[in-house]
């Protein structure tokens, strides 16, 4: 479930909701990042960091990751019940522009957001 809210500076902070036993597929679309005609060429880095809700946490992945046209898609695994973990992704476009986005990925039980 992708849910979308508003960062301070007003842009869109995007969100999933996810149970720790899963493994989804996610994708983000940087066609609103990229300029007019704008692709994806190159991925260049992505972090996952949890933000330290609980005490004890375990990893959550973000691999198998690829892009088409303006989505990157991956596979999300692992994390810990109550925590939240932001991916940021960098990536360059057709036109060399350096492009930086995040999604928060809130580990909860059914429910419970």
């Amino acid at each position: 479930m992708a849910i979308l809210a508003k960062k301070e500076d007003g842009t869109e902070l995007r969100f999933t909701v996810f149970r720790p036993p899963e493994k989804k597929l996610i994708s983000i679309d940087f066609a609103k990042q990229l300029p007019s005609g704008g692709v994806i060429t190159s991925i260049v880095t992505t972090a996952v960091t949890p933000r330290a809700n609980v005490t004890e946490v375990a990893a959550l992945t973000f691999t198998n990751i690829t892009f088409t046209g303006t989505v990157i898609s991956g596979w999300i695994e692992g994390g810990t019940d109550g925590e939240d973990y932001e991916i940021t992704l960098t990536l360059l476009d057709n036109s060399a522009q350096r492009h930086s986005d995040d999604i928060v990925i809130k580990v909860r039980k059914a429910g419970l957001i």
